[in-house]
């Protein structure tokens, strides 16, 4: 009768010990799994950031690249607009002044852009807009310049 009793409190105490662990291996796993979630999260979240902060900022030899060929453009657009001027005082045509003014505007939008190329130099903000609103600039100003004849003699 003792062995009995001896080995029914021995198999209570094991299946006690087994019952209780099972439930704390559970708690664990979910703690663990929480965690794992929690940490994945804040990966890509980081990922995500580094991906945004590489694309706002532009590499130095990527700035110095657009910076040569605008100022080249923004030069060509100068000559352009010098050519204009010489070539409207010669013709003296109808409607002269409204040519001129338009000729100013070209001129002070040239000059907006030659400035906006410099500010950007020492702010550098967003990369990616900066480039593609400014490239859409360039292109209207030197299409308004292409297309903008003055009529001869």
């Amino acid at each position: 009768m003792k062995k009995l009793t001896y080995y029914i409190s021995i198999l209570g105490i094991a299946s006690f010990s087994v019952l209780s662990s099972c439930d704390s291996n559970k708690e664990k796993t979910e703690e663990a799994e929480s965690k794992l979630n929690q940490a994945a999260s804040e990966l890509a979240e980081a990922k995500m950031k580094a991906e945004t902060d590489s694309a706002h900022l532009v590499s130095v030899e990527e700035w110095s690249l657009f910076k040569t060929e605008t100022e080249a453009k923004i030069k060509a657009h100068e000559i352009r607009i010098t050519y204009l001027k010489k070539s409207l005082k010669q013709s003296r045509s109808k409607g002269e002044k409204e040519m001129i003014e338009k000729i100013k505007e070209l001129e002070e939008k040239n000059k907006s852009l030659k400035e906006r190329m410099e500010s950007y130099e020492k702010v550098q903000s967003d990369w990616v807009t900066f480039k593609r609103e400014f490239a859409h600039d360039m292109d209207q100003l030197g299409s308004s310049l292409k297309d903008f004849t003055v009529p001869s003699k």
